[in-house]
């Protein structure tokens, strides 16, 4: 359940931070852990999510320290319907890591309704307004596949636009990212959008690093080119070869990474 009117206590000691998030006897001490640990899916739930819901997925997470505040994940829902996000914690360090983590925490505290990206930002939203402090922002995209009906619903709060094709014949096209920041305003809504997703379907998800290196107005991609390009070379490629084309064509030897880049890329099996 979420744990709601949630305290904050957030405090600073040696560039480790500690929140705690209490209600009725639910405590989550956020001090003195690996940034990372268990934040990123593990092997074993992306091969279990593979095989369950028959999809060619593949990810890539590139950062550079000090750490940054991207972050995905898979949260299956039942054998129909899966749920997938990346989200991202403005600011970097030590700062932010709690507050990446504290994301990945609520979302992991089984909200009721999965299936609905919009109530899932939405009430993730008014948890994050009275956690973070002042000016700490998250944007995130949350899909579910249903693939028992062959459609893809989701939400945004200010996300990159996912490339997305419907079926294997289909261009990709870019989905709408707007929405209002996370933790920006306590009562903010988010629009419930919903597109087709049949067989040969495919979504490729990232982080703003993708068309922020070199920085812009040098940036390798935008969010249009980066569409045109996957339907000019992109078509027929692995779940893999597109995100290794990808970052390939950054050139990451002569372009450094000024933020987390995250890169998900999932097409539907036939």
């Amino acid at each position: 359940m979420w744990c709601d009117n949630a305290s904050r206590d957030c405090d600073h000691r040696n560039g480790r931070s500690v929140c705690v998030i209490s209600k009725d006897g639910l405590v989550c001490c956020l001090q003195d852990i690996d940034p990372y640990s268990g934040i990123l899916p593990d092997d074993a739930l992306i091969a279990a999510s593979q095989a369950r819901y028959k999809l060619d997925l593949n990810t890539r997470f590139i950062s550079q320290p000090p750490m940054s505040g991207d972050l995905w994940g898979l949260l299956p829902i039942d054998d129909a319907r899966l749920g997938i996000f990346c989200a991202d914690v403005c600011g970097h360090g030590n700062a932010v890591a709690p507050h990446t983590r504290l994301v990945h925490t609520l979302l992991h505290l089984q909200p009721q309704n999965l299936s609905r990206p919009d109530q899932v930002l939405g009430q993730l939203n008014r948890h994050l307004y009275a956690l973070f402090p002042r000016g700490r922002f998250a944007a995130m995209f949350y899909g579910v596949i249903d693939f028992a009906h062959d459609q893809l619903d989701y939400a945004c709060s200010t996300f990159m636009p996912p490339l997305y094709r419907s079926d294997l014949t289909a261009d990709f096209s870019c989905l709408n990212g707007e929405g209002f920041p996370l933790g920006f305003l306590p009562e903010a809504k988010y629009e419930l959008r919903s597109c087709r997703f049949a067989a040969g379907a495919g979504l490729v998800i990232y982080s703003d690093a993708l068309v922020e290196t070199p920085l812009p107005p040098h940036a390798i991609f935008t969010p249009n080119t980066l569409c045109n390009l996957a339907n000019e070379s992109l078509s027929g490629m692995s779940a893999y070869d597109v995100n290794s084309n990808l970052i390939g064509r950054l050139n990451l030897n002569q372009n450094a990474l000024h933020d987390d880049l995250t890169l998900i890329t999932v097409f539907r099996k036939g």
